[in-house]
C-alpha cells in the first residue's frame, strides 16, 4: 500500500518537474526570440535616424 502510493507520487512529481522545465526552456527561448526581434528594431529605427540626419 506505501509503496504504491509512494510510486504515485513520485510520478506525478516527474510529470511535474518535466512541465517545469519544459515550461521554463520555452519561456528562454521564446524570450531570446523577442530580445532579438526588439534589438533589430532599434537597429532600423538608429539607422533611419542616422540617415534623416544626413
Amino acid at each position: 500500500m506505501i509503496v504504491s502510493s509512494f510510486l504515485s507520487y513520485l510520478l506525478l512529481f516527474l510529470i511535474l518537474a518535466v512541465v517545469a522545465v519544459l515550461g521554463a526552456l520555452l519561456g528562454i527561448q521564446l524570450a531570446k526570440k523577442k530580445n532579438a526581434k526588439n534589438a533589430q528594431k532599434d537597429e532600423d529605427k538608429t539607422a533611419e535616424e542616422t540617415s534623416a540626419q544626413e
